[in-house]
């Protein structure tokens, strides 16, 4: 398994979706919004830096350069964090 995979797995360890439909509306992801189109697993910013920390040391750049350009907001925040 590759770091992007073990990352994914490890944020959908902490997936919500109460607060990733919070996160759709707080963001205005709706057609218009200025999110528009951002999709959220609903994983709280603390977690995503206890994730990034654990894996900054061994992913590469393009790994890293994967998880920015997924279209999970939470994926490309860890990608930003690592």
């Amino acid at each position: 398994m590759n770091y992007v995979e073990k990352i994914k797995f490890d944020l959908s360890q902490y997936s919500d979706l109460t607060k990733a439909t919070f996160l759709q509306g707080f963001f205005q992801t709706a057609p218009g919004g200025y999110g528009e189109g951002d999709r959220f697993i609903g994983v709280i910013v603390p977690k995503q830096r206890e994730i990034a920390k654990k894996y900054q040391q061994e992913i590469d750049l393009q790994e890293v350069e994967l998880l920015l350009n997924d279209c999970i907001h939470e994926y490309r925040l860890t990608a930003l964090l690592s």
